[in-house]
Parts: C-alpha cells; sequence; structure tokens
C-alpha cells in the first residue's frame, strides 16, 4: 500500500487538532498569558481563524504526501529513481507526481506563513512579562539558573582534597 510516513500522519493529526480548536474555540493552543486589556475578543477570532487555516493547510499537506506514496512507487531505472503508477489512474490521472510534490511545497509554504502570521499576531496581541518590566529600560532581564554548578554536585558539605597529578 506505499511508504507512509508516521511524519506525515502525525503532520495530518496535528492539522485535525488545529482545524478543531479553531472551530470549536477551545483547546490548550487558544490559552495565551498577559493578554493586553480590551483585546482579548479580538485575539481569540484571530487565533481560531489562524488555527483553522494553517490547521487545513497542514491536513493537505499530508494528504498530497500520503497519495504520492500510495499511488506511486519509487523505482530504479539505469541509476535513477523514477516515479511508476501502482495501477491505473483513469480520470485521476492528473494526479502526477509532480502535481502532488508541487502541491505538497504549495501547502508547506503556505502553512508556514500563516504559522509566521499568528507568531507576530500573539506578539502584538499581549504583553511583556511582569518580570521584564520591572528591570530598567534597556536592560537585559535577569535570568535566574535552577541548575547546579557541576554535573556531580551532590550537595557535599566538605570539599573535596585535590589530587596533584605527577608527570
Amino acid at each position: 500500500m506505499g511508504n507512509i510516513s508516521i511524519f506525515d500522519l502525525f503532520l495530518a493529526g496535528i492539522g485535525l487538532y488545529a482545524v478543531i480548536c479553531g472551530i470549536l474555540g477551545r483547546g490548550k493552543l487558544l490559552q495565551v498569558d498577559n493578554v493586553k486589556e480590551g483585546c482579548e475578543e479580538k485575539l481569540m477570532r484571530g487565533q481560531r481563524i489562524m488555527y483553522a487555516v494553517v490547521g487545513t493547510f497542514m491536513f493537505l499537506n499530508a494528504v498530497m504526501s500520503v497519495l504520492l506514496s500510495v499511488l506511486y512507487e519509487r523505482v530504479a531505472v539505469e541509476n535513477i529513481y523514477e516515479f511508476q503508477p501502482r495501477f491505473d489512474l483513469g480520470a485521476w490521472s492528473f494526479l502526477t507526481p509532480k502535481f502532488l510534490t508541487t502541491m505538497t511545497f504549495v501547502f508547506m509554504f503556505i502553512s508556514l506563513a500563516v504559522i509566521v502570521a499568528l507568531i507576530v499576531f500573539l506578539k502584538k496581541m499581549t504583553n511583556k512579562p511582569e518580570k521584564q518590566k520591572k528591570g530598567e529600560k534597556g536592560a537585559k532581564p535577569v535570568q535566574q539558573n535552577n541548575f547546579p554548578d557541576a554535573a556531580f554536585d551532590f550537595g557535599d558539605e566538605e570539599p573535596r582534597p585535590i589530587r596533584n597529578k605527577k608527570i
């Protein structure tokens, strides 16, 4: 039945989830912190539209890729790989490998463009976190590091003796 990629199935699943979140207006994708006052409704409406659009194009991208792997197989002919149909497509003969590959790239480009637009939209609709506001203007925010100083720091109270190496 073809070599269906797990990535294509994953992409289709994420696309369906984004479409469902966009249509229903519920889901983790729509939860945003630090929303500017008075922009909550505009943010929700914009997010729903963008998630529905990006989800649709992600799903279509996956469908085109799956169709390519189901309808055609790659065969080596004189050290060159060619796509050969697995069966007669009849009225669906317009689904050539070139068409399916081109549509996959078009849908991927549109998906990425909408994701970038979504990021810009979210950036404009949210405030900076309170931690960054407290610092001076132009100063970089101080990041706290909760990691241990060394990989094998087990909280020993006594310092370990330093061993001298003899050469």
